[in-house]
């Protein structure tokens, strides 16, 4: 019985892997981390006194995504859905809560993120680009921003 329980597991792992992989070329899933800035949406150049902030995120099989960066402590982790929609390029959507920072933490909404990522051909790193966009806790857009990043896939050394 627990042979055959690990059978199926490996089973499962490269079953997942193989769905994720398409001739060859790698796979987004996995966990990576990303070096992002803050940039004007018309010119793409960085927004002045802002730093570059670094975030975690873990792409996994089926289309799911959880993210984390070390910017704004006044939002939630970001949970989203990602698809493949081009050879090595992808996009992703991903939404967060916001509280506000110079109270008891109240709710003030939440960011929605839509991203396009192009992965570079040997599966170890991506680019991105993406929109944000605020909204109040009434729903109401608030701002509008736009980030690039860099990323590196996590491995073991």
């Amino acid at each position: 019985m627990k042979q055959q329980m690990i059978k199926m597991f490996f089973g499962a792992i490269v079953f997942a892997v193989s769905v994720n992989a398409t001739a060859g070329q790698p796979s987004l899933v996995g966990t990576w981390y990303g070096h992002a800035t803050l940039v004007d949406c018309d010119t793409q150049q960085p927004v002045a006194g802002v730093p570059v902030f670094n975030d975690y995120r873990t792409i996994g099989t089926g289309g799911t995504f959880v993210q984390s960066q070390a910017f704004d402590f006044h939002r939630s982790p970001s949970h989203g859905i990602w698809k493949k929609t081009a050879s090595l390029t992808y996009a992703t959507r991903y939404n967060n809560f916001r509280f506000d920072a110079n109270s008891s933490d109240a709710f003030t909404g939440h960011a929605e993120v839509r991203e396009v990522v192009s992965m570079a051909k040997n599966g170890k790193a991506f680019t991105a680009t993406a929109s944000v966009k605020v909204y109040d806790a009434e729903g109401n857009l608030e701002d509008s921003r736009c980030t690039t990043e860099t990323a590196e896939r996590m491995i073991f050394d």
